[in-house]
């Protein structure tokens, strides 16, 4: 590491940034979400800084390289931004990087070394900048703010969230879902979760013990973290060690149910901790917003948005495979997806009223017959041309005349996109009652009410120019598309009372994190939606067992031509 020319910076305080500026900014960490791969290719990093005015700012980063992004371990951390834009994003003052970013990060112990964390090779680093370090670190240590709530095993309580330094000296793999891993490195595990379990043995004695839950995403900054050696918890942690000799109990796979339970009696390091990755918990992103019982929620006038620490009493539907409707954006309409047996029958009986007669050809496709020689039955294959050539199967669009649900399955895994056809004295048609669009495990559906079915012929438009996606398919064919939505009604219940709200469309994918476009031809998915509910509202257990949810819900006013109601729908809530 190299430390540059000392250049002069001006630094500018919280509470005087203004929006369309690039700043130089000092702070110290009040949250942070350790970076995490983010929708598209690049890697996500967040942080809340303050400073002496009281200020806060969030700021969100993006890299394609993890190690470019600031280099943040703990809350209380002090930061050096140069170079920040600052936008602003629902009325509240957001940063971001602009050409030519770089941070610096240091501890906000007091007194530390004022040794920088950074990817920059080089940097200005001067007295000065040392004395505002210094400063921060000191006005931050009568600030119950910036506590990081670091704890030792043997401090823990149940029901209590906290982040862990360790060593790890073991490894064991649980299930698919929950392992442990030996390094070399010292981590920073943050936002565990301390439960307590009871349990009773062979004669019936009962047993308590902690087990610590590192649950999914990155809400509330929880992740794991490698440390630099040179960390000073680190090295505290270095002289515990050396007193312990933690080669008296070597664990393995087969010894991990006596190993992974952590007696509240038992000497801390002689406990292995169980890190469950599945979690039942339900986190609002409105982290800041304080828990509203349900009876205030009930009493208010809407619109309101709350909130709400509950149970989930009952779900409807209970069969889960009927949560999944088909919803037209254009005249509000939900309808059933289709089962197996029913689109069978369509794409089956699309072939009935078919000549006898060899395929034929037209200058936009070309047609093959695919004898079923079992069934004494053909399948009937266009294959669409672009620029006047036929494509290789990955880039092919097809057209499939009298094939069954499952030869479409098998189709769609070796060519791009199929188009279900029904023929008519010779010419070939659409129907809606079948899907117009089947990509892999997506069925495209469309609105017959809201649909003008154009010509297939006009498909041939696309062989030419544009796109063989599901937007310009519909499109070129006059058809209105159906989104696919999650739609459920959660009876919601804590101590003071009880609500029905809805939860649908994307707060619903939101909150499951499964694509609802998905989930009828993904097996894995429909055991996953299973399990979450299961688990949220277990079956043979009473409320008192149920889990908690933190959620967020909106009210809204709602007249349906008899009565005026409150309705209440769940949003901004996701399930790790």
């Amino acid at each position: 590491m190299m430390s540059g020319p000392a250049q002069k910076y001006v630094y500018t305080k919280l509470d005087q940034i203004k929006e369309g500026t690039v700043v130089n900014l000092y702070g110290v960490v009040k949250f942070f979400k350790v970076p995490y791969r983010s929708k598209g290719t690049d890697y996500c990093s967040t942080v809340t800084i303050m400073d002496q005015s009281n200020a806060k700012l969030t700021c969100t980063f993006f890299s394609g390289n993890q190690d470019t992004l600031p280099k943040i371990y703990s809350i209380g951390d002090i930061v050096r931004f140069h170079r920040i834009k600052i936008t602003q994003f629902n009325s509240e003052f957001l940063g971001i990087s602009s050409n030519g970013f770089s941070a610096l990060v240091f501890e906000g112990t007091a007194g530390a070394p004022a040794l920088p964390r950074t990817s920059s090779k080089t940097y200005s680093f001067t007295e000065e900048d040392h004395k505002i370090v210094e400063s921060l670190r000191i006005w931050q240590m009568g600030q119950q703010t910036f506590s990081n709530l670091r704890l030792k095993l043997s401090d823990i309580k149940p029901e209590q969230y906290f982040n862990l330094i360790c060593h790890l000296v073991g490894k064991a793999v649980l299930d698919k879902a929950c392992y442990l891993l030996k390094v070399g490195s010292y981590i920073v595990i943050q936002n565990l979760h301390a439960k307590l379990h009871n349990t009773c043995n062979e004669n019936q004695a009962e047993n308590s013990y902690l087990e610590f839950h590192l649950h999914g995403g990155t809400l509330y900054g929880r992740g794991i973290t490698i440390l630099p050696e040179n960390d000073i918890d680190v090295q505290e942690l270095q002289k515990v060690l050396t007193t312990v000799n933690l080669n008296e109990e070597p664990i393995c796979s087969e010894d991990l149910t006596s190993h992974n339970r952590l007696s509240q009696k038992s000497p801390p390091f002689n406990a292995l901790e169980r890190c469950q990755q599945l979690s039942v918990t339900v986190l609002p992103t409105r982290q800041e917003w304080l828990t509203t019982p349900l009876s205030t929620v009930v009493k208010m006038k809407p619109p309101q948005k709350y909130r709400v620490r509950v149970r989930l009493r009952i779900f409807q539907p209970q069969h889960l495979y009927q949560s999944v409707k088909l919803h037209c954006t254009k005249c509000s309409s939900l309808q059933a997806v289709p089962d197996e047996e029913r689109l069978d029958n369509i794409l089956q009986g699309n072939y009935t009223n078919c000549p006898d007669t060899d395929a034929q050809n037209a200058y936009w496709y070309q047609s093959v017959k695919w004898k079923r020689n079992q069934e004494n039955r053909t399948v009937t294959i266009h294959f669409m041309k672009k620029h006047d050539m036929l494509q290789i199967p990955q880039e092919s669009l097809i057209m499939v005349e009298g094939g069954t649900f499952k030869e479409f399955c098998k189709l769609s895994r070796k060519f791009n996109s199929i188009i279900p056809v029904t023929c008519n004295q010779a010419n070939l048609e659409l129907d809606l009652s079948a899907p117009f669009l089947v990509q892999g495990n997506i069925w495209h559906y469309g609105c017959r009410n809201c649909s003008s079915l154009k010509s297939i012929e006009a498909l041939s438009s696309l062989t030419l120019e544009g796109s063989w996606n599901a937007t310009e398919i519909a499109k070129a064919l006059g058809i209105k598309p159906l989104t696919y939505v999650f739609v459920m009604n959660l009876t919601l219940e804590d101590e003071t009372g009880s609500l029905n709200a809805y939860l649908w469309r994307r707060a619903a994918e939101q909150f499951f994190q499964i694509s609802a476009s998905e989930i009828f031809m993904v097996n894995n998915l429909q055991e996953q939606l299973n399990v979450i509910m299961t688990t949220l509202c277990p079956p043979g257990k009473s409320i008192g067992e149920y889990p908690w949810m933190d959620c967020c819900i909106k009210s809204y006013h709602s007249c349906d031509g008899r009565e005026e109601q409150n309705l209440y729908e769940i949003f901004d809530t996701l399930i790790s």
